[in-house]
């Protein structure tokens, strides 16, 4: 016992947060199955950082807690998670409530599995529809590749789903989208086949998509195959769709 250090619900208190902390670690052996760090925080007034993020009002009340231990494979994983209510950023941002939730495997190459949810998010005076977003990483010395969905959710009038792939690195990045589901009171279109995004060397290239009913009755259309600072090629085509239940 005298080999593992213990800190037990160690208070921080300050104007902008209220923390507690708990610590378990063996002094000599650090891929102890019983190794935990625990932490929890009470966001209080977050003003103080206003300045950093060149606004004048930012409100946020919320809790963020996080645990990092060892897994069954005695890999260092951190889990956390995310809760926030009344958030404003003066002008230009506010929701009534996001939560959020990570998973990240702390390897050579680190793996994560992350969500975000925002209900009632408005964007400079603008009110969006619902959001909800997931997404995996695997980061390696040359690229970033991983899953990535969204949904958009206009409660009783339409919705937004979309989950694919994606590739980065710093000579391009890549997004392939697997499915894509628009549906309003009336239809529901879905993607025909899977298409890409990619940005390379100041070039943006859309390959053709295109979402129908399963009847063709209703469809979208888009193609971007060139799009630069000197040119841009862009086209959209639609039937029997009204797009604005999402705006």
């Amino acid at each position: 016992k005298n080999e593992v250090l213990y800190i037990e619900n160690t208070a921080l208190v300050s104007p902008i947060a209220d923390a507690e902390l708990s610590l378990r670690q063996h002094l000599t052996d650090f891929t102890d199955l019983g190794n935990r760090l625990d932490f929890s925080a009470e966001l209080k007034d977050l003003y103080p950082f206003a300045p950093l993020l060149g606004v004048e009002q930012l409100l946020v009340q919320g809790e963020l807690e996080g645990q990092l231990s060892r897994n069954n494979n005695r890999q260092l994983e951190f889990n956390g998670d995310l809760l926030l209510e009344e958030v404003l950023v003066d002008t230009l941002f506010s929701s009534e409530e996001i939560k959020g939730s990570i998973t990240a495997l702390l390897l050579d190459e680190p793996e994560i599995e992350s969500s975000l949810e925002m209900t009632g998010p408005v964007v400079l005076g603008q009110k969006i529809q619902d959001f909800t977003t997931s997404g995996t990483a695997r980061i390696t010395d040359e690229e970033t590749v991983g899953d990535i969905g969204f949904q958009l959710v206009n409660a009783g009038e339409g919705r937004l789903s979309h989950s694919g792939s994606y590739r980065y690195s710093e000579e391009r990045t890549e997004l392939t989208t697997n499915t894509l589901e628009f549906e309003t009171p009336s239809r529901t279109l879905n993607l025909r086949e899977s298409f890409g995004i990619q940005y390379r060397d100041g070039l943006l290239s859309v390959d053709s998509l295109r979402v129908q009913t399963d009847d063709e009755y209703a469809y979208l259309e888009l193609w971007a195959p060139h799009v630069d600072s000197l040119s841009q090629n862009v086209g959209l085509n639609a039937r029997n769709l009204n797009i604005g239940v999402l705006q």
